[in-house]
């Protein structure tokens, strides 16, 4: 422990601007406190402006540089104004932690269209505009780190697949901004994290039924060490941390075997999933429900 403690000395975000999105409580005030204490200016962005400075005063408190932001992700002007401000003031801008989010859980037949479009309006419409913001500011420097924070639901989880497809757009943007960046010294990581917040059903467990941790400052150093210099020169990459238990989220992938026919008809693909995919079809969902197969019979609870 003491030789991993020297891999991540105090101090190891010191001169960097860093922006954390959604940052009044949970996962983002830990996130922002946790960089503040690695050296970092932090500037704490929350719609809830007291949510905000109740952080920004941690911050303080504890010898750290903060200041507070309302602006909302999802309005373009606002998020305009926000990193133009930064960049005035207080930049350079170094580092974006992309973690503003709304979760709820619904069956599909329980949605309400304004709660799913306010959802898609912060979960993704705001990564993209902030993250499309930051890339357009630390590329001409040269470097830079955006943290996208994603979820291990976007593999898909009973009642949340609104929020599961909102992560899996945040993971989807996380690989195409890395391709986007990989010439240019700018990173871009996903961390996928796990932990009881206020944005937690109640009850909710990890896949086998498994206890969430309970505390989000367990997570947070994961994402400070991907804003830092120690963490180059990875990217691309999302990672999954319970405080205890990390793992690396593999990419969507082509599977194997191909097939092709000069010409598809209903018979080949029955032909196809009795004869090859039958026994390679995904298992459904973060836990890994098998598949029905194709033909055969269906059974209802």
């Amino acid at each position: 422990m003491a030789d991993e403690e020297k891999r991540m000395p105090n101090g190891v975000l010191t001169g960097k601007v860093v922006v954390v999105t959604g940052a009044g409580a949970g996962l983002g005030r830990a996130y922002a406190e946790h960089a503040a204490d690695a050296g970092a200016t932090v500037i704490v962005n929350d719609v809830n402006a007291e949510g905000a400075e109740t952080t920004a005063e941690s911050i303080r408190k504890a010898g750290g540089a903060a200041h507070t932001s309302s602006h909302s992700v999802s309005d373009a002007d606002a998020v305009e104004e926000l990193f133009d401000w930064i960049e005035s003031d207080l930049g350079p801008l170094t580092g974006l932690v992309n973690n503003a989010g709304i979760g709820y859980g619904a069956y599909p037949w329980e949605e309400d269209p304004a709660r799913m479009q306010r959802a898609v309006s912060v979960n993704v419409l705001g990564t993209l505009l902030c993250g499309a913001k930051a890339l357009a500011l630390m590329t001409p420097r040269g470097s830079g780190s955006v943290v996208n924070i994603g979820s291990g639901v976007s593999l898909g989880v009973t009642g949340r697949a609104t929020y599961a497809a909102c992560k899996g757009a945040v993971a989807s943007a996380t690989y195409a901004w890395a391709l986007d960046c990989a010439d240019t010294g700018v990173r871009v990581n996903s961390v996928s994290p796990i932990a009881v917040t206020g944005m937690t059903p109640q009850g909710f467990t990890g896949p086998g039924g498994s206890a969430l941790n309970d505390d989000p400052n367990r997570v947070a150093p994961l994402v400070t060490w991907l804003l830092s210099d120690l963490s180059v020169p990875m990217t691309g990459q999302t990672l999954r941390f319970d405080g205890r238990s990390l793992r690396i989220i593999t990419h969507p992938r082509l599977g194997e075997p191909e097939l092709v026919r000069p010409q598809w008809t209903v018979g080949s693909f029955v032909s196809a999933f009795e004869e090859t995919f039958s026994d390679r079809l995904e298992d459904i969902g973060w836990e890994r429900r098998p598949s029905p197969r194709p033909g055969a019979p269906v059974v209802r609870p």
